[in-house]
């Protein structure tokens, strides 16, 4: 039996070695982790956002207010983890756009998408990155925000962004999809936007003691 049927089976996974654990389906950051040679195991838990969603505003709000809320995101996917793993790191991440003060999230429509869409088209969005990781009972979050300058947005290629696969279940944007082509990204900001930023990560595993 896997780690995931495990936990799903609700057992407490106790490590041998000091082993992180990635609580993400995200298809982009395992990948990151492993372009860094990161060894890492997989294991996923439901989360019910929406109530955290509906707690926070989502117009008219400052960059910081966007920050403290995608932190309470990452914090809040901590919580299925609680007790249930020893020696590991376990690792939580959620990405938001803040763009003309306001939270951009997952489209999950088309109508959504090329509202985002409209609204990203010539302006300086920030994608907000919080990663939270639990080690020993103890808990760290850190937070990184990348800039991204967006060019003027014909309405075709807004139209060709929104029936682009993947686009409708991504944070604010996919930035590996024609709308890229229409980004100004700093390439050190680039895994941020993604949705893992490495260093950071590094940074906050070191503060936790995790070798």
């Amino acid at each position: 039996m896997d780690f995931q049927q495990r936990f799903d089976k609700g057992e407490v996974i106790e490590f041998e070695n000091p082993t992180l654990v990635l609580a993400s389906a995200s298809p982009y950051r395992a990948p990151i982790l492993e372009n860094h040679g990161i060894e890492y195991i997989k294991i996923l838990a439901d989360t019910n956002e929406a109530k955290l969603q509906k707690a926070y505003k989502h117009k008219d709000i400052d960059l910081d207010y966007a920050k403290n809320y995608t932190a309470s995101l990452a914090l809040e996917k901590q919580k299925p983890f609680q007790n249930r793993i020893k020696n590991g790191a376990v690792i939580t991440c959620d990405t938001v756009i803040w763009c003309n003060s306001q939270i951009i999230e997952k489209p999950l429509t088309k109508e959504k998408c090329r509202e985002h869409h409209l609204l990203l088209s010539g302006k300086t969005n920030y994608a907000i990155t919080a990663i939270a990781v639990t080690y020993n009972n103890k808990t760290l979050c850190g937070i990184k925000v990348s800039p991204n300058k967006v060019a003027k947005l014909p309405e075709k290629i807004i139209e060709e962004i929104c029936n682009e696969p993947e686009t409708l279940n991504t944070a604010g944007y996919r930035i590996g999809g024609v709308f890229g082509k229409y980004c100004n990204i700093n390439k050190t900001d680039m895994q941020n936007v993604i949705g893992l930023d490495v260093p950071l990560l590094l940074s906050i595993l070191k503060k936790l003691g995790f070798n």
